[in-house]
């Protein structure tokens, strides 16, 4: 005896954002959300480009004050008062605010040791491979005063994975999913994403570069108040992280 199984499936007309609603619906990234070939051979180039003109050094306006504070992966957010970092721009092809630093964050800092009191990064470590990751934090480590204080914020990879297992609601990200796990997959693979991080994860990351009392903090809450830029928008999918880099000599 033989069964005949028929599915119906409705494939959605997808549009914009991509995001569909019904029984059957799925969310399709749109291609802005995805890494293109082409997008990762321009940005290599422009970073091969801006490595070998030496544009990643740090300049030298900023070398004359003895207090500085570090934005990495700052986009299209400059915070007054801070050094904001970014990757290298193509001139005259980017409407985006010029940083004050164009950088590879995948390689040394162009600039001196023991030389910010503080850091701060929101939602650029995850665009970053495990391995990249920690070589940053050593290079964190090693540009950052003693006793400076470093800020992490990520999307909580922990809290996409409760979502998931039905424990608790889908964070809210500015994206509509139709399944819960699609929104992780959306936390671990959209706009360059190449890791995914808890906080417990990240604690033991900057532990090993060095860093001491790594703890997860609350959002727009901190030990150094001159590092809370943590932005509201995205304080429903992220997790704060905050170390400090010991006293010499005591590593």
């Amino acid at each position: 005896m033989s069964y005949r199984v028929e599915i119906a499936v409705t494939i959605p007309k997808v549009s914009g954002a991509r995001v569909v609603e019904g029984a059957n619906s799925i969310s399709i990234p749109s291609d802005n959300r995805q890494p293109t070939v082409w997008n990762v051979a321009k940005w290599a180039g422009v970073g091969a480009v801006g490595r070998a003109l030496q544009l990643d050094r740090l300049p030298r306006r900023f070398q004359s004050s003895s207090e500085h504070l570090l934005h990495l992966g700052c986009g299209d957010h400059l915070i007054p008062g801070f050094i904001n970092a970014d990757f290298f721009r193509v001139p005259f092809a980017s409407r985006r605010p010029n940083p004050d630093w164009s950088l590879d964050v995948r390689r040394p800092f162009r600039c001196p040791s023991e030389f910010f009191s503080g850091i701060f990064s929101s939602h650029m470590v995850e665009q970053l491979t495990p391995g990249e990751v920690l070589n940053l934090f050593h290079e964190c480590h090693r540009v950052l005063k003693p006793g400076g204080g470093i800020r992490i914020v990520v999307p909580d990879g922990e809290r996409f994975a409760r979502a998931v297992a039905g424990l608790c609601e889908v964070p809210e990200n500015g994206f509509s999913y139709s399944l819960p796990i699609e929104a992780m997959r959306g936390c671990a693979q959209d706009f360059g994403a190449k890791s995914l991080w808890s906080g417990q994860l990240l604690c033991r990351y900057l532990a090993n570069a060095g860093f001491v009392e790594p703890c997860v903090v609350e959002f727009g809450r901190g030990r150094d108040k001159r590092l809370l830029h943590d932005m509201p928008s995205r304080q429903a999918e992220s997790v704060v992280v905050e170390a400090i880099r010991p006293q010499s000599g005591s590593r």
